[in-house]
């Protein structure tokens, strides 16, 4: 099948991003497709998340994706009457498996609906949160490609819903979370990170009948159905104590943790399997990784015990090449079984160490500079900054040196191979909303509400009246209310914005 991707937002708000168009109505209800096409495939549904500035969690509830077909009746992927529950901030660096579908008719389809009942937000400040509640206009979302998209018989499609949380959440007034959302029909299943899943045994597969376990059969939590998994060649299996066991040990009725990639027929090929519950810290690495006892501790206070067979990965699926490459500083997110303030760590994800906090200042160092930041724990922190390092708006692409000011909100990702020397700047960005008052053509700039606002090459402008379509600076008139995501320009109070919205009268 040939390999499209299309990237779309659902839009509920006129004060959203988008790119391409979203559409409601009742539809119809659940059934199989009349597609003119004989025969069925599977389906896959994958959720991941864009970043969000001030929380730590967001909290969503699905309650149903929906597949709508071009001719015929609605076909239904999942469906829960409680919903389920997760952390969309959680999934920044993978995909969260929703569900695996099978017998879904074969055909051509138009629109994906995901309904969301509920929003739950855990702010990172709670003394400075913009917003402790979150409101859903709406929990019907539809998601309307450009084109159509294809179920092809006897084989899986995998689409990834992507909500980027900052654009979700509007903040003037209402703190209402309209979902922007990202679709890729279809992923590359082999060049995704693998999956992590949870849920228990309901049948123990060998296929041959030789009393060897070949994989099971894992029914996965929520209402989210079960999937086939099958043990690769070189699979860990981890007992209860977090040390290596036997598939042997695998039994109905267990509880499992399991870390695999999805094949062409939608079963989950595992080289990870763990019986029993899975703790999971995170936090950043302060003793470099002592070789003698395999055991390095977290600043949360945490010993991390490794075993030979602890997969250690740098990114999502990397392995390090050496684990004195385990070094203070650095991000860890370690799964295992916890035992007061010891791990067993059966799977442990690095990072480069991060700085997170305001800048001071910003010095020239012969070609190169020198970015003086003060860290969340008030202490002020000197990084050198060469001149081609990646400065980028959080979610938005890339921001010129000159915008790096005083006062701004930055995350600095620092190279792992030279000390305190960035390796890429995230810099936090700032919405603003209002009327066009004046507009200067020859210099592509606006007075919006009194702030001068210029408004950059290459920007994104999107005229949302009466639809939704790609719109030119010289679309923009007075007295058209505007939404716009850029940054303040400090030193002379100037707002460079990279994104337009026109979203009234």
């Amino acid at each position: 099948m040939k390999t499209l991707k299309y990237v779309l937002f659902s839009i509920l708000s006129l004060s959203i991003l988008i790119f391409l168009a979203c559409g409601g109505g009742d539809g119809a209800s659940s059934g199989t497709s009349s597609s003119s096409s004989a025969g069925t495939g599977s389906v896959a549904i994958f959720l991941a998340d864009g970043p969000a500035d001030d929380y730590d969690h967001i909290w969503i509830t699905v309650k149903k994706v929906t597949l709508i077909p071009s001719k015929g009746e609605h076909v239904v992927v999942y469906q829960s009457s409680d919903g389920y529950e997760l952390d969309l901030l959680a999934y920044r660096d993978e995909d969260f498996l929703l569900t695996m579908k099978r017998k879904i008719p074969a055909g051509t389809y138009e629109k994906i609906r995901l309904e969301v009942s509920k929003v739950r937000p855990e702010c990172r400040d709670p003394e400075n949160c913009p917003c402790e509640e979150m409101k859903l206009p709406s929990e019907k979302i539809d998601l309307n490609p450009r084109g159509t998209f294809e179920i092809e018989p006897d084989e899986t499609l995998a689409i990834r819903l992507d909500i980027d949380a900052n654009k979700s959440i509007n903040i003037s007034g209402s703190c209402n979370f309209r979902p922007v959302v990202f679709v890729d029909i279809p992923i590359a299943l082999e060049t995704r990170c693998p999956s992590i899943l949870k849920g228990e045994i309901t049948e123990l597969i060998d296929k041959n009948e030789d009393g060897v376990i070949e994989g099971f059969v894992l029914d996965l939590q929520g209402d989210r159905g079960t999937l086939d998994v099958y043990l690769l060649g070189n699979a860990v299996i981890f007992g209860e104590d977090g040390l290596p066991a036997g598939s042997g040990d695998l039994a109905e009725e267990q509880p499992v943790w399991v870390r695999g990639r999805l094949d062409v027929d939608g079963d989950l090929q595992a080289s990870e399997v763990v019986i029993g519950p899975v703790d999971v810290l995170k936090g950043t690495v302060e003793t470099a990784y002592n070789e003698q006892d395999k055991t390095f501790s977290l600043k949360t206070g945490e010993t991390v015990h490794l075993s030979d067979e602890t997969l250690v990965l740098v990114g999502c699926d990397k392995a390090i090449d050496d684990r004195i490459d385990i070094k203070p500083g650095m991000l860890a997110r370690v799964f295992g079984k916890l035992s007061g303030d010891e791990i067993q760590a059966i799977v442990i994800f690095l990072k480069p160490a991060e700085i997170s906090g305001e800048v001071v200042s910003l010095e020239p160092d012969s070609d190169d500079y020198s970015l003086i930041i003060k860290a969340s724990g008030g202490e002020e922190v000197t990084v050198f900054l060469p001149k081609d390092t990646g400065i980028y708006l959080e979610g938005d692409g890339e921001v010129p040196m000159i915008l790096l000011c005083e006062g701004r909100q930055v995350r600095v990702v620092l190279d792992p191979e030279k000390e305190l020397t960035a390796k890429k700047v995230i810099v936090e960005a700032d919405p603003l909303e209002g009327s066009a008052d004046d507009i200067d053509e020859f210099t592509r700039s606006l007075s919006v509400n009194g702030q001068a606002v210029y408004v950059r090459e290459g920007a994104t402008i999107l005229d949302l009246r009466g639809g939704i379509k790609p719109a030119d600076f010289d679309d923009i008139e007075k007295q058209d209310r505007l939404r716009c995501l850029g940054l303040y320009d400090y030193t002379n109070t100037d707002y460079h914005a990279f994104v337009v919205l026109i979203v009234g009268p």
